[in-house]
């Protein structure tokens, strides 16, 4: 039955093959866009969680309250860690970052400014989970000036199918170690390097101090084990304020209190000055997704408008068919099926479009999407959800009131519903 319905479904797609493209073509636009913009926001929603322990990984913001303004930074003092680590049985691990100026590197004759540099504590990849192409992570951060590179600085700086352990980068100051490769940052982390140096090395360096309670340099992190109350948690971060810098404060006649933002809220969330990459916004996520639904919505009724109106075409074929005993069932499948087919081809043309647009819509958005982005396994139900979808609701109108006409009324050349 089913190879029966799909063969007159070509076939009338062939026989008004003008109408059909004019359908098609409207689905196809409006699936295309629609695309782009679903796939932009499945990529901003999906930010840091591509790490493992992502549930339970969390940063810790400042909320500094003055008598004539508030300040709310994502940046904490450096002893923050290390005493949140050593003092509270909550935390499982505690890892700090700092960043570091634009900096000159040589390796030989090559040399580059570096800008998506950082320092980090040596127990970094114990939480912020890469995958190392060459070294060990659990050593990598061990040692001063041992720094650990993404696979394209690598290949920059020694070429490809060269092992970069321990080769050196210089600076005017210092020399560094290479101790780990590691894969590229995905570009949906809320934090992006290129270099992660060993934060022992700001200790040991002559031009880079690390900073006590009074300063605001570090981003700090701390993985929370399993089953950890996270608001209870959160309380305790005001003894470390009384502890260890109410006293600071209350010279200046301010005061200031810790929060904990989840790893996987700061790109959408967050609004804290000194964030280490540009945010985006929840509320474009909801346009965008209203947007995205709309245009497919409006395809559908588009091609609803298009095939009700041909609706007179058709009727001799309608009359005919219930004459010799077709059901209104049978006709409401055959109709149906015509629009699924239809909603299949705008479906492929989209996907060829989005192939040859995407490097026009990175470009635009900031995005790096690849054609392996569309076939993610993901994506291809989503693409069947959208054929079923516009499928279903194009033709669901049409076939309906098609599948309605009286066949006697028809074949005396009246359209008179049942």
């Amino acid at each position: 039955m089913i190879k029966n319905l799909l063969l007159i479904a070509i076939r009338n797609f062939r026989k008004d093959r003008w109408f059909s493209l004019l359908n098609v073509f409207g689905l196809t636009i409006g699936i295309t866009f629609s695309l782009f913009l679903i796939f932009y926001i499945q990529d901003e929603l999906s930010f840091d969680k591509h790490f493992k322990y992502a549930d339970r990984m969390y940063r810790i913001n400042s909320y500094i309250q003055e008598k004539d303004k508030n300040t709310n930074w994502a940046l904490t003092q450096f002893p923050l860690g290390p005493e949140l680590k050593k003092d509270y049985p909550e935390v499982e691990e505690a890892v700090r970052f700092n960043s570091r100026e634009r900096t000159l590197f040589k390796y030989g004759e090559k040399e580059f400014y570096e800008t998506k540099i950082y320092y980090a504590d040596s127990n970094m990849f114990r939480m912020f989970t890469h995958k190392f192409v060459e070294g060990n992570a659990a050593t990598a951060l061990n040692e001063p000036f041992d720094v650990v590179i993404t696979k394209t600085l690598a290949e920059k700086y020694f070429g490809k199918n060269t092992s970069a352990i321990g080769k050196t980068l210089k600076t005017v100051y210092d020399t560094y170690k290479i101790t780990g490769v590691i894969e590229d940052v995905p570009q949906n982390s809320h934090i992006r390097y290129d270099m992660i140096i060993s934060l022992s090395t700001m200790l040991k360096s002559n031009i880079y101090g690390a900073g006590g309670w009074g300063g605001f340099n570090n981003y700090t992190y701390v993985l929370l084990k399993p089953g950890v109350n996270v608001a209870a948690f959160n309380k305790k971060l005001a003894d470390v304020y009384k502890n260890n810098v109410e006293s600071i404060f209350k010279q200046f006649g301010a005061t200031m209190y810790y929060d904990l933002q989840p790893i996987t809220d700061i790109h959408l969330h967050s609004s804290l000055q000194w964030e280490p990459e540009e945010l985006g916004n929840m509320s474009y996520i909801w346009i965008f997704a209203s947007v995205a639904f709309f245009m497919l919505l409006i395809a559908c009724i588009n091609y609803m408008n298009l095939t009700t109106a041909r609706s007179a075409r058709r009727a001799k074929e309608i009359g005919i068919r219930k004459v010799t005993g077709s059901s209104r069932k049978q006709l409401i499948l055959q109709f149906l099926s015509e629009s699924l087919v239809t909603s299949l081809v705008s479906v492929l043309l989209s996907c060829l479009l989005v192939m040859l647009l995407m490097p026009v819509f990175n470009s635009i958005s900031g995005k790096s999407f690849t054609i392996q982005t569309l076939f993610q396994p993901s994506n291809i139900i989503l693409l069947l959800s959208i054929v079923l979808f516009t499928g279903l609701l194009g033709g669901s109108y049409p076939a309906f009131y098609l599948s309605g006409f009286k066949p006697v009324g028809i074949l005396k050349g009246a359209l008179s519903k049942a």
